[in-house]
């Protein structure tokens, strides 16, 4: 990959899902997190999937009406607020 396509990667690419990820993960909701970046709560959860896909690891474990946790080795990190 060339230098240029690299450094267009990360800044269009890779470092706006991270900062996507570290908001999700912060605050435990997509939801928020959405309301928090200014956008819309489908394109942060694709944010999420595409850098989950890039990386090859399963980075947040979702439920349904709870908050979100951290993933770390396919467990829990942090346990699900009820």
């Amino acid at each position: 990959m060339s230098r240029t396509r690299l450094r267009r990667y990360f800044r269009h690419g890779l470092l706006p899902q991270l900062m996507v990820f570290e908001t999700v993960a912060r605050l435990g909701s997509v939801t928020r997190a959405a309301e928090e970046l200014h956008l819309a709560q489908p394109t942060v959860s694709t944010q999420l999937k595409k850098l989950s896909s890039t990386l090859g690891v399963v980075l947040l474990e979702h439920a349904v009406g709870s908050c979100i946790s951290r993933r770390r080795d396919g467990r829990c990190a942090t346990p699900a607020k009820s």
